[in-house]
């Protein structure tokens, strides 16, 4: 509330008035690391964005995600008190690209990237495959 006040004296004290400014764009979103990476999965983490940068209230975080270089990309929205995504069904030994963006009722802040390699099939793997396809080819062929 406030009075005038003069030589006469004070007047009235207004209402109270309350007021808000808008939401706007929130910073992005910090340390965004890929964590348990294999040859099919990764976990994609990240923090919020800095206090002084989050201009609002998160209401959401937008995942994008595809192979680097392909034009193809997929979006997801994740609810935000969620910090990571689990992407499946990776193709072994070829690079990732994610960007990550924070969202405010103020729209959509700036994307933080990451690019990362699934982990390639290792010999032994592939050893223990080609012996299978070897030897269920040779039960296929042997003439009794």
């Amino acid at each position: 509330s406030i009075a005038a006040v003069n030589i006469n004296g004070s007047g009235p004290f207004s209402g109270i008035l309350e007021e808000s400014t808008d939401e706007e764009v929130p910073g992005k979103v910090q340390n965004i690391t890929s964590v348990s990476v294999s040859n099919k999965m990764v976990t994609i983490k990240w923090s919020l964005p800095e206090q002084e940068d989050t201009f609002g209230n998160i209401t959401s975080y937008t995942v994008t995600f595809g192979i680097l270089g392909n034009e193809t990309t997929l979006n997801v929205n994740i609810t935000p008190n969620m910090n990571e995504y689990h992407l499946m069904d990776l193709v072994p030994g070829v690079p990732y690209h994610f960007t990550i963006r924070a969202s405010t009722n103020g729209g959509y802040g700036e994307a933080e990237e990451i690019t990362f390699f699934s982990q390639e099939l290792g010999w032994r793997y592939m050893f223990v495959v080609l012996l299978h396809f070897a030897i269920c080819f040779s039960m296929l062929t042997y003439k009794y």
